[in-house]
């Protein structure tokens, strides 16, 4: 008889909630990024890191260049990431 333990499910996950656990929501997710900025004590925002707003577009054309985006699940323009730099300053 061995004392080992048995393989987990392959449909398990260690970081999945248990199923009679409702799923998390956005607003809970997001709540959860900004307690742990609070919490690492990182800047509110791209104007509190220092970043002037008028730097956003160069930014936006910066980060468009970077095939990183490409990557994305959904299609990203240019004007999607400046959208994204705006709603995070």
């Amino acid at each position: 008889m061995s004392n080992t333990t048995p393989p987990p499910s392959p449909t398990a996950s260690p970081t999945s909630p248990p199923s009679s656990a409702p799923p998390p929501t956005a607003t809970a997710c997001s709540e959860a990024l900004r307690a742990l900025r609070r919490k690492l004590a990182l800047p509110e925002g791209l104007g509190a890191a220092g970043i002037p707003r008028d730097s956003l577009p160069k930014l936006a054309d910066l980060a468009f260049q970077d095939a990183c985006h490409t990557l994305n699940p959904r299609p990203c323009t240019r004007d999607d990431l400046l959208a994204l730099y705006e709603a995070s300053y």
